[in-house]
């Protein structure tokens, strides 16, 4: 014999089994949903711009680019400032150029970011340096009496696009590291970027024709610091070397005068130097020598508003080609 409180239960009991099958079928929908739903972009913090624009490159519509540096401070003297120990402390990778370029501050912020994947040897962690073919590594021992000499080698390769185009394996692998199923277009995005490095170079080379068979015959450019020698080196332009005595260390008047009578003695054309370079030393050589003067950018802009013709990696190469060549 069913009971009145029995009967009520049984008429309830299609109700209940329906209600059930709805919050089954909901979370089966907003679970499926979840595993289709896009993964936020990647937030990646660079250090010079020249990161950013391959980080872009490579990464798409998977990344969002912070860059610490706008290209118009010299990348060796910077602080680690709150705001920037914040920006790192958000990102999910960091990129740097390595080979001591960012040492004097870069760890630092690092450290105070409390970001553990990020730090040196973490997941989220790249320097582009070790991917290159370096030039003036130091096989013996250095100390601060030779000036600013990096150990590892001269930092200054994104002047070249042929070593920028080797160091985006790093961003590449840090990339492929952190979000694996995008790797195939990963991989075919940076193919293309060494592509595109391939014809930056093959262009900035036709501009420095006239400057290329100058060198055949003697030095035709003196920089002030060694910041130019990877592109010396890629496109062959013959160097007298630097109005440095010591990297990182101002001439003295004794080596301005000496290096002025020998550069205008050699015929040299031009004299290139950083927007960051000490004005007073530079012209103070032109005025000796006689040898014009060009400050030109070494490092890309993130803005047009500070150099319109430093905003991309092409436009920097194709910038320092044309002031060569207007000097010969």
């Amino acid at each position: 014999m069913i009971t009145e409180r029995g009967q009520r239960l049984f008429l309830l009991l299609p109700l209940l089994l329906l209600f059930a099958a709805g919050v089954s079928s909901a979370g089966f929908a907003n679970e499926a949903s979840a595993q289709v739903a896009p993964s936020a972009p990647l937030n990646v913090v660079v250090t010079l711009p020249e990161i950013g624009e391959i980080v872009g490159k490579i990464g798409g519509a998977e990344v969002v680019v912070t860059t610490l540096l706008s290209g118009s401070e010299d990348p060796h003297f910077m602080d680690a400032t709150p705001s920037l120990v914040s920006r790192v402390a958000r990102a999910d990778i960091v990129c740097a150029i390595g080979l001591e370029l960012e040492s004097g501050w870069l760890p630092k912020a690092l450290a105070k970011s409390a970001n553990a994947k990020v730090q040196n040897g973490g997941a989220g962690f790249c320097e582009l340096g070790p991917r290159v073919e370096v030039l003036g590594a130091q096989s013996g021992a250095t100390d601060r009496s030779m000036g600013d000499v990096h150990r590892s080698g001269n930092p200054h390769f994104n002047l070249s696009p042929k070593a920028l185009a080797q160091s985006s394996r790093a961003v590449l692998e840090v990339l492929v590291r952190t979000r694996p199923m995008k790797a195939a277009d990963f991989e075919k995005r940076q193919r293309d970027f060494v592509t595109e490095m391939v014809r930056v170079e093959k262009e900035t080379r036709d501009i420095l024709r006239p400057a290329i068979e100058a060198s055949k015959l003697r030095a035709v450019a003196i920089e002030y610091h060694k910041e130019f020698a990877y592109f010396f080196s890629l496109y062959e332009i013959n160097s007298m070397g630097s109005i440095e005595e010591k990297p990182g260390v101002a001439p003295s008047a004794g080596r301005l005068a000496q290096i002025s009578l020998q550069a205008k003695n050699a015929g040299v054309k031009v004299a290139l130097a950083s927007l960051t370079a000490p004005l007073k030393h530079v012209r103070r050589f032109s005025e000796l020598s006689g040898i014009p003067l060009k400050t030109v950018p070494t490092v890309m802009m993130t803005s047009s508003r500070e150099n319109q013709d430093a905003t991309s990696i092409e436009k920097v190469q194709k910038s320092i080609a044309k002031a060569i060549v207007e000097s010969l």
